[in-house]
């Protein structure tokens, strides 16, 4: 197990964030390595081996280094912004470079390709609404890599503005899940396992959304028709509790597919597969319940920007007295169904917001 943790920028200038990002990575048969990147409260910050050391120096002619010859770790938080060229994770045999993404506004903006895995083991979460971009993607580049990438939540976006390869030669995963949306930009630019071992896929569920350029809409074969390689791409089946091929699932049911005729996807086939569960009004972490853990994050991105892990309710892109009204709402520390809200339930909820919140403050003061 490695555990990389990064380090506080500057605790004055942040917030309180309580997502704990997990980029697990299979080596064919046999135990997991896990990866667990703590994103801090700060901007952007690094630990381990970067190249160069300051993401805030890099640019779009900057060839980055996350992991080159030994663990590295990058986080991007806060609504701000990284610059590169090339990027490359895990670069040698035995290193692992990890990168997370959180938080809506956050971006990781590359001019050039991205390598999650090279040589080592690479990892990339887009989260809470945060967005990477770049000219291509590969995920696990030679036999002895191992890459994953994680885009979850809504407003989650990875955007490959030629191709993407998952499981280049080694071991690639793609997890598209709770709204995120990964897209592709050029017709039959999406490779999946081409060395067709059979160990390389791209999940989705919940409500996970694939976009790949072209008019393919009429069918799902018409669709993978888009895709080479081993049109890998498995839904979460319920009936047997785990992933399936998702050739074996029901349109309607289990995905829908439409063409876009407008917007920033225009000419795109977009695959949505599942539902996104995790929509209770109220949930911020998604766990079935409205409760002070919720309450909690919505006072730390109190009239603040941000997504629905922050408290943003009514995706207007604030976290305000409307997302508090919508939690009051919804309130069910029990998981149980929301009953009409007592006359004092928002007065209590509003207590404990400012209570979390004085808390926060004082924290702050500390620092």
């Amino acid at each position: 197990m490695i555990r990389m943790m990064t380090q506080h920028a500057n605790p004055r200038h942040s917030r309180s964030h309580p997502a704990v990002i997990f980029l697990a990575f299979a080596f064919g048969v046999g135990p997991c390595g896990l990866l667990l990147v703590e994103p801090a409260l700060a901007l952007v910050t690094t630990t381990g081996n970067v190249q160069p050391a300051d993401p805030k120096t890099w640019t779009n002619v900057t060839t980055a280094y996350i992991g080159k010859t030994a663990d590295g770790a990058l986080a991007i938080t806060e609504r701000d912004k990284v610059t590169s060229s090339t990027a490359r994770l895990g670069w040698d045999p035995g290193a692992t470079g990890a990168v997370s993404v959180d938080g809506a506004g956050s971006t990781w903006d590359s001019d050039g390709n991205l390598w999650i895995g090279c040589g080592g083991r690479g990892g990339l979460s887009i989260t809470g609404g945060g967005g990477a971009i770049c000219f291509g993607g590969f995920i696990a580049r030679d036999a002895s890599a191992a890459g994953e990438v994680v885009v979850d939540g809504p407003g989650s976006v990875w955007t490959n503005k030629e191709i993407l390869s998952v499981g280049c030669n080694g071991h690639g995963t793609l997890s598209i899940t709770h709204g995120g949306l990964v897209s592709v930009g050029t017709t039959n630019g999406l490779t999946i396992d081409s060395g067709s071992q059979g160990d390389s896929f791209v999940n989705m569920s919940t409500g996970g959304m694939l976009a790949l350029e072209g008019d393919a809409d009429e069918s799902l074969d018409a669709f993978l028709g888009l895709v080479s390689g081993t049109d890998a791409i498995r839904y979460w089946n319920a009936a047997i509790s785990d992933w399936a091929n998702i050739t074996g699932a029901a349109r309607g049911t289990d995905y829908t597919l439409s063409y876009l005729s407008n917007g920033d996807l225009a000419g795109y086939t977009l695959l949505t597969v599942g539902t996104n569960a995790s929509s209770t009004p109220g949930d911020a972490n998604r766990d079935g319940r409205v409760d002070a853990t919720d309450a909690a994050a919505l006072a730390a991105s109190w009239l603040q920007q941000g997504g629905w892990d922050d408290g943003d309710f009514n995706a207007d892109g604030w976290v305000n007295d409307l997302d508090l009204a919508i939690l009051a709402a919804n309130w069910k520390p029990n998981g149980s169904p929301p009953a009409v809200p007592e006359p004092g339930t928002l007065a209590m909820v509003a207590t404990a917001l400012a209570f979390v919140a004085a808390m926060i403050a004082r924290r702050r003061g500390q620092a």
